[in-house]
């Protein structure tokens, strides 16, 4: 057996677990000059290569090697030696309820515990039905019984065979269960098991991975309390704080002081708080950072902040319900630690990998990651559940396109023939499309040319001219620049977005570079052509609004309704555009009815 020592501050020794009757080899640094000596100030003759030390632990007991550098001790290992303590566990499913393979279950088992020197014999059992007309209950007992009236008719069940021992320890699974509260109200709070400390009788619930089952194990075949519990007697720490196995972080790591507690022999306490016998699945972590992706989607971030200042490894096998009544029915959840707490990530990112035919994990890589390419979180789901969670996760581009009706400005069917409608009748066009039929069929040009406009509340004005009281000439609109008032963009696009989810299209101007007529002169200058917006999205990590063109014929239907007909954001400027007919076109107004 080999343990790598490194060397610490006297103050902040390391320590080694280690089983008796065996030989334990200890790292030290190499290439630097170190005395060691043992606890009565004998020196240790180290290998002079590598200041490697191998010692021969024979019995049971506590040692402790010094090591100092030039007379000063700079650090210490105490090596704690025990028997191999075995435990034997019998696993049981109750009503069909899943668990691992026991192989695999001994043996991630025995690697959990191995740090304490404890090991694990586990069989299986024939299954124990029992009759409920109810889902079996977990709780509502406060400290009268260390089990409920269910948990008691499959313990008693048990307690009938022949087989029973009660010497060794038992492990009950079952699936679909209801949880009560101290009064024996139901809660929504979800439990992974639950094992009162000192007791053999264990129970398991929605199959949870190993690690909360080896916490039950620690309460029940170890009688450790949580970590944060008041009666704790090994190491005390706040809540979900550790990644220790009797925290709530889902951790598998042991404390030296909890490795002597464990060959120690404790009672079974009569009087426990049942929640200290529970291990609890806080999901609430897992449904923070998924609303905070899906909430960065619905206002279509580029990028979202993440505090991913503690490393999570989080997979449960229960139905956990999302906002909106999603509803999984399998998900896990990792994450890296992060030096600096926070990472940078981009919500809308579907970095998707198929791990199998059931499962598929969906990474969200740092835009600066801290640690080489590490992600900072990620979620695996059952790939047949990845429509449900596409769609809460992500949300979905708005798009009503179907709801709106194109028409050409120069269609003579619809607007007459009227001198206005071949040149500066695209706005009235976009009005049209947006419900003011009074302009339809007008032969008389008075009318055509005086169309009832819908009424105008105002207007967000994104980008203009320099001087907008100038009457253009076509050389001096497409030599003169554009000016982006930045300020104005979110409150356009949020104004677009919740006009498109009440079903209404958005009446917009652009600007056209390089314009083959003269400009009509708007008031706004910069504005030359009207468009309706008929959807907006997410493409690459780039915002857009898709429009509707009524300046084109009427046999251009397909081009003028495209879904390439896109204006993009220009992070740079602070501006919408696109290449569209062969030139840039830039949103400069919003028209708000």
């Amino acid at each position: 057996m080999r343990c790598v020592c490194h060397i610490f501050h006297k103050s902040t020794p390391a320590y080694a677990c280690v089983e008796s009757n065996t030989k334990l080899e200890i790292k030290a640094e190499p290439y630097k000059t170190y005395t060691f000596m043992n606890e009565r100030g004998v020196p240790i003759i180290a290998n002079t290569a590598d200041n490697t030390l191998n010692l021969a632990i024979c019995t049971v007991g506590k040692q402790t090697v010094y090591a100092y550098s030039d007379s000063t001790l700079v650090g210490k290992l105490c090596i704690q030696a025990y028997d191999v303590k075995e435990v034997k566990v019998h696993v049981v499913r109750v009503n069909n309820g899943n668990m691992p393979s026991v192989t695999k279950l001994q043996s991630e088992l025995n690697e959990i515990f191995s740090q304490a020197v404890v090991k694990l014999k586990l069989d299986e059992l024939e299954q124990i039905t029992i009759k409920l007309d109810h889902k079996f209950k977990h709780g509502g007992t406060r400290r009268l019984r260390a089990y409920n009236d269910d948990q008691r008719k499959v313990v008693d069940e048990l307690k009938n065979r022949a087989e029973y021992n009660a010497d060794d320890f038992y492990l009950f699974f079952i699936d679909d269960i209801e949880r009560l509260d101290d009064e024996g109200n139901p809660t929504n709070d979800l439990i992974g098991g639950y094992m009162p400390v000192g007791w053999h009788f264990g129970f398991i619930y929605n199959n949870p991975k190993i690690a909360y089952i080896a916490h039950e194990l620690g309460h029940g075949t170890l009688t450790m309390h949580h970590t944060f519990s008041d009666e704790t007697e090994t190491f005390s720490a706040p809540k979900e704080s550790t990644d220790n196995l009797m925290d709530y972080k889902g951790g598998s790591l042991l404390n030296h002081t909890q490795w002597q507690w464990a060959h120690e022999s404790h009672g079974r306490e009569w009087f426990e708080e049942e929640e200290d016998g529970e291990m609890i699945l806080n999901i609430g972590i897992m449904r923070k950072y998924l609303k905070q992706i899906h909430d960065a989607n619905s206002e279509y971030k580029e990028s979202l902040v993440l505090n991913v200042s503690e490393g999570i490894n989080f997979a449960y096998g229960i139905t956990i319900e999302l906002e909106d009544s999603v509803k999984l029915s399998y998900l896990s959840m990792s994450t890296y630690k992060n030096s600096s707490s926070y990472s940078s990530i981009k919500p809308y990112e579907k970095a998707t990998k198929v791990e199998s035919d059931s499962l598929t994990t969906y990474t969200f890589n740092a835009i600066r990651p801290k640690f080489g390419e590490l992600p900072p979180i990620s979620f695996t789901i059952k790939t047949d559940e990845k429509q449900v969670f596409e769609d809460y996760l992500y949300g979905k581009d708005i798009d009503i396109s179907d709801k709106v009706q194109w028409v050409s400005q120069f269609d003579e069917n619809i607007f007459g023939k009227c001198d206005c409608w071949t040149s500066a009748c695209c706005r009235r066009a976009c009005e049209y499309m947006l419900g003011n039929t009074n302009i339809a069929n007008c032969e008389d040009t008075v009318i055509a040319k005086d169309a009832p406009y819908k009424t105008q509340k105002s207007k967000i004005v994104l980008a203009y001219f320099s001087d907008n009281t100038k009457k253009y000439s076509k050389d001096e609109y497409n030599s003169e620049t554009l000016i982006y008032d930045k300020n104005k963009i979110d409150e356009g696009f949020n104004y677009i977005k919740n006009e498109l989810q009440a079903h209404r299209p958005v009446l917009i101007g652009v600007h056209q570079t390089n314009r083959g007529n003269n400009p009509p002169n708007n008031k706004n200058r910069a504005t030359c052509h009207w468009m309706i917006v008929v959807g907006i999205g997410m493409e690459n990590g780039v915002k857009y609004i898709r429009f509707f063109d009524p300046g084109r014929k009427v046999d251009n239907h397909n081009d003028a309704t495209s879904v390439d007909n896109k204006l993009k954001y220009d992070s740079n400027n602070g501006c919408y555009s696109g290449i569209y007919r062969g030139e840039i076109y830039t949103l400069t107004e919003i028209i708000k009815y």
